[in-house]
């Protein structure tokens, strides 16, 4: 699972910096700041998350993430300097949104996420040695936050880092402000701060479109299946692809992470060799033994009742099942569980999500977004030192 925590602030704000691209202002109203001419602009996000007042050279980062047919999901970052010139390790402005792709957030949820990242801050500072002056609940334009003031010496200097997070229905903002601390509560800082403007609600699209386009295309290491998944992000899918392989087992896994709500969502695909004509009894056996046993203890084969069809000559059953949330992952409460067989070949999809995610639309979209194809299948053995190919073809 993605651990979405903050490490120590100034390395925080560092690595904000690596990636992001120059571009123009989206911003119609330029604004002159002082007499250097330091031009600001009123700045829309694409997102349609927040709309703000921001020097007119900025880099930005912007990511969407669609997660059904018509739901977009966006994380974003704009970067700057207070004063619109250099940006450096200790003098920057930051605005960074992120939307959960799961309902939309509960007052409850709201008040949880807002302590825990006003926790993950303080814990953070201390690995700089640096002191939380302020904690606050505040209210921004009817939208609930907190208000969090830091100070810390670098290089015999003390500087400041004012923070402002808000959480709307679906997005979390951040608004962040590091520099000389004799500089944090300029006219300007408070302008920036205040110029801020949050909507609720998230991307919708007027028209459904094809789920997964522009995703990438990666094939299992046997060559038998191959699945769908979105670019690397590290938002939403900070985890890289991972793959395992024998001649009769192979397995790809990825992982989805809600910023928001910080809760992962693991989507793994299986393929088993059976050595004879898969039937609908050892493709069930397989599914049983090898998945439901391990989310369902004391579970009986013959209790399980499966959906099953037929689709261009393939045979596939499914199943969803409500577990008991493992230790690790105390959100994680339901299983899908795909199964499709022909000749010797059965694959079978698992997806474990909390119910936050499960009527989001991305479950049953990625369980049918599989390209299934058997006979592609191409085993090529690595050879590993102490171990025979014949060992590695018995796993």
């Amino acid at each position: 699972m993605m651990i979405c925590a903050k490490k120590n602030v100034f390395k925080f704000l560092l690595i904000l910096l690596f990636g992001l691209l120059p571009t123009n202002s989206y911003g119609q109203f330029q604004i002159e700041e002082d007499e250097n001419e330091i031009k600001w602009e009123r700045f829309e996000s694409v997102t349609n998350i927040f709309t703000t007042k921001f020097p007119q050279k900025y880099k930005y980062k912007l990511y969407p993430f669609r997660f059904n047919e018509n739901t977009v999901a966006f994380s974003a970052e704009i970067l700057s300097s207070l004063d619109g010139r250099e940006i450096t390790e200790d003098k920057s402005i930051l605005i960074k949104a992120v939307q959960t792709f799961g309902p939309q957030l509960t007052g409850r949820e709201i008040d949880k996420f807002l302590d825990r990242e006003a926790t993950k801050y303080a814990q953070s500072v201390k690995a700089i040695g640096g002191t939380v002056l302020n904690n606050d609940d505040i209210v921004f334009n009817n939208f609930p936050g907190k208000n969090i003031y830091i100070t810390y010496r670098h290089k015999g200097i003390k500087y400041g880092i004012r923070i402002k997070i808000f959480i709307t229905d679906y997005s979390m903002v951040e608004q962040v402000l590091t520099g000389p601390a004799d500089t944090m509560y300029s006219y300007r800082s408070d302008d920036f701060f205040e110029s801020l403007k949050l909507y609720d609600g998230i991307t919708t699209l007027d028209e459904p479109l094809e789920f997964a386009k522009g995703w990438d295309d990666i094939s299992s290491k046997n060559n038998i299946f191959t699945v769908k998944v979105p670019p690397r992000n590290s938002e939403y899918t900070p985890v890289p692809i991972s793959f395992k392989s024998s001649a009769k087992k192979d397995s790809v896994y990825s992982e989805f992470y809600d910023p928001v709500r910080d809760e992962s969502f693991f989507y793994s695909v299986y393929s088993y060799k059976t050595g004879s004509t898969a039937t609908y009894e050892n493709a069930k056996s397989i599914m049983f033994a090898n998945h439901i046993t391990k989310f369902v203890k004391n579970a009986s084969i013959d209790s399980l009742k499966t959906e099953n069809t037929i689709v261009d000559g393939v045979n596939m059953m499914s199943i969803k099942l409500i577990i008991t949330p493992p230790k690790k992952y105390p959100y994680i409460n339901t299983v899908f569980l795909e199964v499709r067989y022909t000749g010797d070949t059965v694959v079978v999809q698992e997806i474990l999500s909390s119910s936050e995610h499960t009527h989001s639309g991305l479950p049953n979209l990625l369980l049918a977004t599989l390209k299934f194809h058997p006979e592609k299948y191409n085993y090529k053995p690595k050879k590993k030192s102490g171990k025979s190919t014949k060992a590695q073809e018995e796993e």
